[in-house]
């Protein structure tokens, strides 16, 4: 019943918390972190905040001709090369569209 599966539930949980306690903190040695690209560390920061700006979000751009082709069905225009390349100018060439996307 929904009382005896809210309590197991509950138990599980408990001793989930109990054994991540129980674990000891991973410890990673090793080289620097930024060892692998640190002539690119400057550039790839200002990226990072500049894609995560409050207010902004990520505008993905790289859906299948087949999602986007559904896309396309559902305002009833078909699904050719050109209609979608239309489609993705529209998206990229929108006035203003710097001031919302990172």
């Amino acid at each position: 019943d929904l009382a005896s599966g809210a309590a197991a539930l509950a138990a599980s949980a408990r001793r989930d918390r109990a054994v991540a306690r129980a674990r000891p903190a991973r410890t990673v040695y090793g080289r620097d972190s930024w060892g692998h690209c640190a002539d690119y560390k400057a550039e790839l920061l200002a990226t990072a905040r500049a894609l995560t700006m409050p207010g902004k979000g990520i505008l993905a751009m790289d859906e299948s001709n087949g999602t986007c082709g559904l896309r396309l069905q559902s305002i009833g225009v078909e699904n050719t090369e050109p209609n979608r390349q239309r489609w993705r100018e529209l998206l990229l060439g929108t006035k203003g569209l710097g001031e919302y996307c990172g």
